[in-house]
C-alpha cells in the first residue's frame, strides 16, 4: 500500500470511526440500571450485527469467541439478551425519537458540508419489514406484543404481513439520504403519518421540500391537501374518472386535464391529470421502470402547469421523467437492508430500533462517502464512491477494536 492509499485508508477509519460512534452514544439512551456496560457496548453488538447482517445474538457470540482468542479475557462483550432487554423495555415511541433525533444529527452534519443542493426534491413511500408469522399460539410463554403492528400486505416469500415504515428520503442530492421514519401501523391515517415523516424531514433540512414525489397509494384528497403547498407529483390511481380522461389521450401522445377535482368526504381538490402514452416516452428513448406488458398509458396527478414555451407534450414527458427518478428510493431500500440485523423478537421496540438503525448506518455510509470523496487522494483510490464492502469492514474493524478484540495498525 502506498502513500496515498494509506492516508486515504487512514481518513476513511478515522471518519467513520468518529461520526458512527458519535451520532449512535450521543443520541440513543436506554436505562442500563447498574448494568458494566455502557451504550458504546451496547451498540457495537448491534452495529456488528447489522453489518453482518446476523442475528444479534450470532453477532455476540462471535465477538465474545473472537475476544478471548485474540486477547487472552473473556467477559466484557455485551450478550445478545443484554442489548435486546435493555432496548426492549423502552418505549417504542421513545425508540422513535431517539431514531430522529439521530437521523436529524446526520442530516445537519450533512447539510453544513454541503451535501445538499439549493433546492430540494424528495420521495415519500413505505417500506415493508416482512414478518413470516401472524399466528397467536396458545401455549406461547411470550407476548407476542410486535404483532399488533402488523399490517398485512402484498405476498413476499410466503409472508403476508409486515411492520411498515414511510420514509422521506432527498433523490436529487448526489448521495441520497433519509431524512425521517414515521412507523405505519393498523388504523393509521396515511395522510397523518405522511405529515408528520414530512414535517419532521423539513425540521431536519431547515427548508421546505421543492417537489415531493409520492406513489399511487398517495392519491387521496387528504395527501393532496397536505402536499399542495409545494410542488406535487403521485401516480393517479386509473379509477373509473380517470380512464374517462385515458380515453381522451386516444391517438394522441398525452392529455392534460386542468383543474380535475377529486372529492370525498374529507373535502374537494382540484389538482391537473397527466396522461403519458408509453410508446411517447420509447420515441424519445426513455423507459420507466416496473410498466406492465399491457399499460398503455402512465397518469399522474400534479399541481404543475406547462412553463412558458413548454408545449404540452414536452410537459407531460417531462413529469414522467422526472418522477421515474422516485425510483432511486427503491436503491435506498437495498442498501439499507444491507446493515438490517435479523431478529426473532417479540418486542416492536427492538424491530423498530434495528430498522432504524439499518437507516442511520445508510445515512452515516452516505455523508462519509460525500466528505470523503472531497478529498483528492481518496477519489485516486476509488474513483467515483466507496463500496459498501469498504464501509463495512471499516466499522467492523472499528466494532474489534473498540471491544479491544484487535488493535488495527495501518502501514
Amino acid at each position: 500500500m502506498n502513500q496515498n492509499e494509506t492516508e486515504g485508508t487512514r481518513a476513511l477509519m478515522e471518519t467513520v470511526r468518529t461520526e458512527t460512534r458519535r451520532v449512535l452514544t450521543t443520541n440513543f439512551n436506554v436505562a442500563l440500571n447498574g448494568s458494566p456496560y455502557d451504550i458504546g457496548d451496547l451498540m457495537e453488538v448491534a452495529i456488528y450485527a447489522a453489518m453482518e447482517r446476523k442475528y444479534p445474538e450470532g453477532a455476540a457470540d462471535e465477538l465474545t469467541i473472537g475476544k478471548p482468542k485474540l486477547r487472552g479475557i473473556a467477559g466484557d462483550v455485551p450478550s445478545a439478551d443484554t442489548l435486546l432487554s435493555k432496548i426492549g423495555a423502552k418505549p417504542y415511541k421513545e425508540i422513535l425519537v431517539d431514531g430522529e433525533n439521530t437521523i436529524g444529527d446526520i442530516i445537519k452534519r450533512a447539510r453544513n458540508s454541503g451535501a445538499f443542493p439549493d433546492e430540494i426534491d424528495a420521495a415519500l413511500d413505505i417500506h415493508n419489514v416482512y414478518r413470516h408469522s401472524k399466528k397467536m399460539f396458545k401455549n406461547r410463554k411470550k407476548n407476542a406484543e410486535d404483532i399488533k403492528f402488523v399490517k398485512g400486505t402484498k405476498e413476499k416469500n410466503g409472508a403476508y404481513y409486515a411492520h411498515q415504515y414511510m420514509t422521506v428520503h432527498t433523490i436529487n442530492a448526489r448521495e441520497n439520504y433519509t431524512l425521517s421514519i414515521e412507523p405505519v401501523i393498523p388504523l393509521a391515517s396515511i395522510a397523518d403519518c405522511a405529515r408528520r415523516a414530512i414535517q419532521r424531514a423539513e425540521e431536519h433540512l431547515g427548508k421546505r421540500f421543492r417537489t415531493i414525489y409520492i406513489d399511487g397509494g398517495g392519491y387521496s384528497v387528504e395527501m393532496i391537501m397536505l402536499v399542495q403547498e409545494r410542488n406535487y407529483v403521485i401516480r393517479a390511481t386509473k379509477d373509473d374518472r380517470i380512464q374517462e380522461i385515458m380515453k381522451k389521450a386516444r391517438g394522441l401522445w398525452c392529455w392534460l386535464e386542468r383543474n380535475y377535482e377529486i372529492k370525498n368526504e374529507k373535502g374537494c381538490v382540484k389538482t391537473n391529470i397527466v396522461v403519458v402514452d408509453v410508446d411517447a416516452l420509447k420515441s424519445r428513448k426513455h423507459s420507466f421502470p416496473l410498466v406492465k406488458d399491457n399499460e398503455r398509458y402512465l397518469t399522474f396527478a400534479t399541481n404543475l402547469l406547462p412553463g412558458e414555451n413548454e408545449s404540452e407534450l414536452d410537459f407531460c414527458i417531462r413529469i414522467a421523467i422526472e418522477y421515474k427518478g422516485r425510483w432511486s428510493i427503491e436503491t435506498s431500500y437495498r442498501d439499507q437492508n444491507h446493515f438490517h440485523a435479523q431478529t426473532h423478537s417479540l418486542s416492536y421496540s427492538v424491530r423498530l430500533f434495528l430498522f432504524i438503525l439499518s437507516v442511520v448506518l445508510y445515512d452515516i455510509f452516505q455523508i462519509v462517502s460525500f466528505s470523503l470523496s472531497q478529498k483528492e487522494d481518496f477519489m485516486n483510490i476509488y474513483r467515483k464512491k466507496m463500496p459498501k464492502r469498504v464501509f463495512s469492514l471499516a466499522v467492523m474493524l472499528m466494532t474489534f477494536e473498540a471491544l479491544g478484540i484487535i488493535t488495527v495498525h495501518l502501514k
